[in-house]
C-alpha cells in the first residue's frame, strides 16, 4: 500500500521531510563578513579578531565561515557602524570616539582616570554595553547592533618627540595624537591640542611632523615602530583608553540559527578574557622595551598630582553635564561605569 492512498502515513512522510529538511537547513554553513580599520598586526586583531574567528570556526566545527576585511579594506574607522547597519559588513569592530554624534555614552572608558588594566575595563564595560547594561537600551538599540564582544585598551600614556615631558607645563602647546572626542578634550584642559587620528595614519603623521607626539598605549606604540619617532613619555599618569566592541546587525543577528547566534556570543566571552589577559600581559613587555629603546619616562612630580588630578576630574563633570544637556542620561551611565569597575578590582 502507497501513502499516497492513507492519509495518515502520507501526513507523516511529509512531517518527516519536513522536520529533515529543516535539520539539514540548520547544519547550512553559515558565512559572515567582518570589518576592521586596523592591520592585522594590532593588538586588539591579534588577540581580539583572530581568537575570536578561532573559537567560532571550533566551535563550530567549521560550519561557521569568518571572512575578515582588515585595514581599511571595507572602510575607515568612521565607517564601521555604518558598514554594519548597511550590511555591507556583518560584524565590524568600532570604537566609540570615531562615532560620537551617534554613540555619545559610549565613550566612558575614555574619561582618565578610571579603570587600570584592559581586563578591569573590559569588564566594566562588558556590563554596560550587553545584556541588559545601560548601553544596550540608550545606544546600542537605536543604532540597531548588538555587542559580540567588547575590549577596553590598556590605559593610555602621553609620548613626544621632545627630550623630556614630565609636567603640565611640558604638554602645553603641543599637538598630541588622540582617539578624539574625551581624550582631545583632556589634553585641550591640559594646554596641549589634541589631534583625532586613527592608527593606520599616526606613523606618516609623526615622521611629517603634523603631531608632535601622541597619546597611546605602549603594545601598539612598539609594534608599530612608533618608538623610533618619540623621545619621552610621561609615568603614572593616566589619561584613560577606549573600547573596542565587534558589533553586529540586529536583524542579521536575530535571523541566524539559535545555535549559530550562541556560538558567536560564546566565543566572544572568551574572547574577552583571553585577550584583555594578553594586552595586559603585552603591555608590560612593551614597556620595558620602549625603555630599552632609548625612550625616556619622566615621573611627575609629586606637588603636581592634584592639578592633574583636578583637571580629570573636570573632565568627568563636563562629559555628564554635556550629556545632560543633550538628554542623555549621562550621569547614571557615569556611575553605572564606576559601580562595575568597582565590581573588578585589578
Amino acid at each position: 500500500m502507497s501513502t499516497t492512498s492513507n492519509p495518515i502515513l502520507a501526513t507523516a512522510a511529509a512531517a518527516a521531510l519536513l522536520t529533515a529538511s529543516h535539520a539539514a537547513l540548520a547544519q547550512d554553513k553559515v558565512s559572515l563578513r567582518a570589518a576592521d580599520y586596523l592591520a592585522p598586526t594590532h593588538y586588539l586583531i591579534r588577540y581580539g579578531v583572530t581568537h575570536w574567528i578561532e573559537q567560532v570556526t571550533k566551535q563550530s566545527n567549521g560550519r561557521i565561515e569568518i571572512k575578515h576585511f582588515p585595514s581599511e579594506q571595507l572602510g575607515k574607522a568612521k565607517d564601521m557602524l555604518s558598514l554594519t547597519q548597511s550590511g555591507v559588513a556583518d560584524v565590524a569592530g568600532i570604537v566609540p570616539s570615531f562615532v560620537s554624534d551617534r554613540m555619545p555614552l559610549s565613550t566612558i572608558a575614555e574619561l582618565p582616570g578610571l579603570y587600570n588594566t584592559s581586563c578591569q575595563g573590559t569588564r566594566a564595560t562588558a556590563d554596560l554595553m550587553m545584556n541588559d547594561g545601560i548601553l544596550v537600551k540608550q545606544e546600542l538599540e537605536p543604532n540597531n547592533v548588538i555587542v559580540i564582544f567588547t575590549l577596553a585598551t590598556p590605559t593610555y600614556t602621553a609620548f613626544s618627540k621632545r627630550e623630556k615631558l614630565s609636567s603640565i607645563d611640558d604638554l602645553k602647546g603641543q599637538k598630541l595624537r588622540t582617539v578624539g572626542g574625551v581624550m582631545s578634550q583632556t589634553l585641550d584642559k591640559l594646554g596641549a591640542v589634541g589631534v583625532q587620528m586613527a592608527s593606520p595614519e599616526i606613523y606618516e603623521s609623526l615622521a611629517r611632523g603634523t603631531v608632535e607626539g601622541l597619546v597611546y598605549a605602549y603594545s601598539p606604540l612598539f609594534s608599530g615602530g612608533l618608538q623610533k619617532l618619540v623621545k619621552s613619555s610621561i609615568a603614572d599618569v593616566n589619561f584613560g583608553g577606549a573600547s573596542y566592541s565587534y558589533v553586529m546587525n540586529k536583524q542579521k543577528f536575530s535571523a541566524l540559527p539559535a545555535d549559530v547566534q550562541k556560538i558567536l556570543l560564546s566565543a566572544g566571552q572568551d574572547t574577552m578574557a583571553y585577550a584583555c589577559r594578553e594586552a595586559d600581559r603585552e603591555t608590560r613587555e612593551a614597556k620595558e622595551k620602549v625603555a630599552a629603546s632609548g625612550v625616556q619616562s619622566f615621573p611627575v612630580p609629586a606637588a603636581e598630582k592634584l592639578r592633574w588630578n583636578k583637571v580629570f576630574d573636570d573632565v568627568a563633570d563636563e562629559w555628564v553635564k554635556d550629556g545632560a544637556k543633550r538628554g542623555k542620561p549621562a550621569g547614571a551611565v557615569y556611575k553605572a561605569y564606576r559601580e562595575a569597575l568597582a565590581k573588578y578590582p585589578d
